[in-house]
């Protein structure tokens, strides 16, 4: 564990690891910090884009079906105005009057729009007196809430009616009273508006959206929804009188509640602003919010637009806007580190050939091709090898004249000392007497190879004394 200390702490503080902090202090971590805010920026921008375009979506939805039924009651007020229509429902008080004529009209207005389902003629007391279809003559509407709340105004759009004996399947209902000039209430008349023709509009979605729309009413029932599991069901379980309002000359029927979305806010938000908005709710109440809409109310407020989109996809887009930084930041990054790396090797690799250089040097072993390869560079390095070179050269140049200088100084040296040990020898008393004696015998012997005879006399005269004695 020390060992793997001493190296990374020996990396770290290398060249090498020097540089490469500094390049990801001056550039990397600067770089990232931009990157990361321009990455908040911009999510909180497509996030605002996304909920704007599911606001958009919703709203242009409910402006859809708004002019749907702004044209339907542009129809039924062309029927409430003609003036055989006035007419006939002003004879039908006193005496019945010839229909086809009547009929041939209802059926004219139907066939304006394949949105229509049938065109109900009502006299004053609320009851059906002509149709498109035979079958709806005859029919008291005066206790019904149609004709109650109806007959309060001048026009009236009904909710959805799930079952009735109008259509088999759920229709829409527009109510439009007629009066003639003196203002005297004549009838009404009714077009009923098919489910299909709200549902085309409900259930279109662009495909960059992906979740689900559907029209829900003040009490929280979806009319018509993108999603066939939930149409017709409420949000919330609903009350007697409210599930009777749904239906028409039939026996009401229980009405399925969404256990799942059971949430009255919802319903209380949407309906509680007359602006178009946003919301982030959950399906269940003791959940984080797992999906985002968007409503837009109708511009009579009886029902709502609401496009809902899981949280998930919601944010998708903005998943991939923050893995694109990232992956980018990365790149980046391992770039700078790369480049980092490649600078730090191109200073410390001449700075290792020098070392290396100085240790050979040390130790008498120097060789000028380490640092060769790096005193062609032209930078600042290249300049640093080629002095050291030459340096290093002349530090071995002078090395051997030392070596050379030590040599003779030796030489010099042994010479002295032989010189001092014969001096010291020949200075004795010892050595004096026997060169003094060697330099007698040496001039004995010079004088007996000069004079023979003499010396020949000596020797005989010294040989006579001994004999004689």
């Amino acid at each position: 564990m020390f060992d793997w200390q001493q190296r990374f702490s020996k990396l770290l503080w290398s060249i090498s690891g020097r540089l490469l902090v500094v390049m990801l202090l001056t550039s990397l971590l600067p770089m990232g910090a931009v990157v990361l805010y321009n990455q908040s920026k911009s999510s909180l921008m497509m996030e605002d884009a996304e909920i704007q375009a599911l606001k958009l979506l919703a709203i242009g939805k409910a402006r859809s079906l708004d002019q749907l039924i702004n044209d339907v009651l542009s129809d039924a007020s062309l029927v409430a105005e003609d003036y055989e229509i006035q007419r006939f429902l002003r004879d039908a008080i006193d005496s019945p009057s010839n229909h086809a004529s009547i009929q041939s009209l209802l059926r004219s207005v139907n066939n304006l729009s394949h949105t229509y389902n049938d065109v109900i003629l009502l006299t004053r007391e609320g009851r059906s007196i002509e149709a498109t279809d035979p079958d709806l003559i005859g029919d008291d509407y005066s206790q019904t809430e149609l004709w109650q709340q109806g007959i309060q105004e001048n026009n009236f759009v009904s909710t959805v009616k799930i079952k009735s004996t109008i259509a088999d399947e759920p229709v829409f209902v527009v109510f439009q009273r007629i009066r003639d000039n003196n203002q005297r209430l004549l009838g009404a008349v009714l077009l009923t508006l098919r489910a299909a023709a709200i549902k085309n509009i409900i259930t279109y979605l662009v495909p960059d959206i992906r979740g689900e729309s559907f029209l829900i009413d003040r009490h929280g029932l979806m009319l018509s929804s993108t999603n066939p599991n939930i149409n017709l069901h409420s949000l919330e379980p609903l009350s007697e009188p409210v599930i009777r309002s749904y239906f028409l000359f039939v026996p009401p029927q229980p009405i399925p509640t969404l256990s799942d979305r059971s949430n009255k806010r919802l319903r209380d938000v949407i309906f509680g602003s007359n602006r178009p908005g946003t919301l982030a709710y959950s399906e269940n109440d003791d959940r984080r919010p797992d999906h985002v809409l968007a409503y837009a109310p109708l511009a009579r407020k009886q029902a709502a637009v609401v496009v809902s989109v899981r949280l998930q996809e919601f944010l998708a887009p903005l998943n991939a806007l923050a893995m694109r930084g990232l992956v980018s930041l990365l790149f980046v990054g391992g770039g700078v580190i790369l480049i980092s790396l490649v600078v730090a090797q191109s200073i410390t690799r001449p700075i290792r050939a020098i070392a290396t250089a100085a240790r050979n040097l040390k130790n008498d072993q120097f060789d000028a091709s380490v640092l060769t390869p790096y005193t062609h560079s032209q930078d600042d390095m290249g300049e640093l090898a080629q002095t050291f070179l030459e340096m290093a050269l002349e530090v071995e140049h002078r090395h051997h004249q030392l070596q050379q200088q030590l040599s003779e100084l030796k030489i010099e040296i042994d010479q002295e000392k032989r010189k001092k040990a014969v001096a010291e020898i020949t200075e004795t008393d010892y050595f004096q007497t026997l060169r003094d004696r060697a330099h007698a015998l040496r001039q004995q012997a010079k004088s007996a190879t000069t004079h023979p005879s003499a010396q020949d006399n000596e020797h005989q005269s010294q040989e006579a004394p001994n004999h004689e004695s």
